[in-house]
């Protein structure tokens, strides 16, 4: 399963734990934006869109200072993107999409791991 995650930048090293974690489990990132610098911003929202595009699944850290995530967040609810939001719940005040009925809770790594094996099927 492809998989995006949407975080604010400044959690790219929790990120890249992350993306280890669902390479080990057989997943594919659709966009590793975690290297990038921000030199050339139009070729970095481009490909951050299409990487949203792209995946499977979109999971989300929230942050209450986050930006960019709430567009990724967009742009999977409107391409009809299953979509996780990976935390203890505290976040739902910080975006009101974090309310959509498409967004699901998960608290932890297995739990996530989980749904997305469930998701794959058989």
């Amino acid at each position: 399963m492809k998989i995006y995650v949407a975080a604010k930048y400044e959690l790219k090293e929790i990120v890249r734990k992350l993306y280890g974690i669902l390479t080990n489990a057989g997943h594919q990132i659709s966009y590793d934006w975690t290297g990038e610098e921000v030199e050339e911003p139009h070729k970095i929202a481009h490909e951050e869109v299409s990487g949203v595009l792209a995946c499977d699944a979109l999971v989300i850290l929230p942050h209450e200072r986050g930006k960019g995530q709430y567009t990724e967040l967009g742009v999977a609810l409107a391409s009809r993107k299953r979509i996780f939001v990976f935390c203890t719940g505290i976040s739902k005040g910080w975006n009101i999409f974090l309310h959509h009925r498409e967004c699901e809770y998960v608290r932890n790594e297995a739990v996530l791991l989980d749904r997305l094996r469930i998701l794959e099927g058989p």
